[in-house]
């Protein structure tokens, strides 16, 4: 059966069956909260968005600070490498 043709509360029971199966392969404790059910698309543009009313953000980490960042500046670096390229091949430029 697709998500699209379940009902609110069934598919609520779902996420928590699942968050249980995912609490007891991982061995962490499950999230508490109210689960809340809106009538509205999900992330996905389709179905009901149905999250924990303690949901927050997962932590950054200082890796992903640094991937970020070098990939701003890899980012910045083959922008004005290919705009050299531009300038001197296409546009005529000495």
């Amino acid at each position: 059966m697709r998500d699209e043709d379940k009902t609110k509360e069934e598919l609520v029971r779902e996420l928590v069956e699942l968050r249980r199966q995912l609490s007891e392969a991982t061995g962490r404790r499950p999230e508490t909260g109210e689960v809340r059910v809106e009538d509205k698309p999900g992330p996905t543009g389709t179905g009901h968005d149905v999250r924990t009313s303690g949901e927050a953000a997962e932590p950054w980490t200082p890796i992903e600070t640094k991937l970020v960042m070098w990939s701003l500046i890899g980012g910045v670096v083959a922008l004005i490498v290919l705009a050299t390229l531009v300038h001197m091949f296409l546009l005529g430029g000495h």
